[in-house]
């Protein structure tokens, strides 16, 4: 998989996110740009947003466990 290919994946699962509002993204050249605008129309399959979910999930510790 590409840089390319990745950064759409990260913007496209960012952009499922609950509570995320906008997905930020920068670029160096306008084809960059656009590849990041065109993530606007990939749909992530079921599985792989799960599977980007598990690996990013932070565990609940001491003090937020009590929250």
């Amino acid at each position: 998989m590409s840089a390319r290919e990745l950064a759409v994946v990260a913007l496209s699962w960012t952009r499922g996110r609950p509570r995320v509002v906008a997905a930020l993204a920068g670029a160096q050249t306008a084809g960059k740009l656009s590849e990041s605008h065109a993530s606007g129309s990939v749909e992530l399959p079921e599985e792989v947003r799960w599977w980007l979910d598990e690996v990013s999930a932070t565990p609940i510790t001491y003090p937020e466990h009590r929250i």
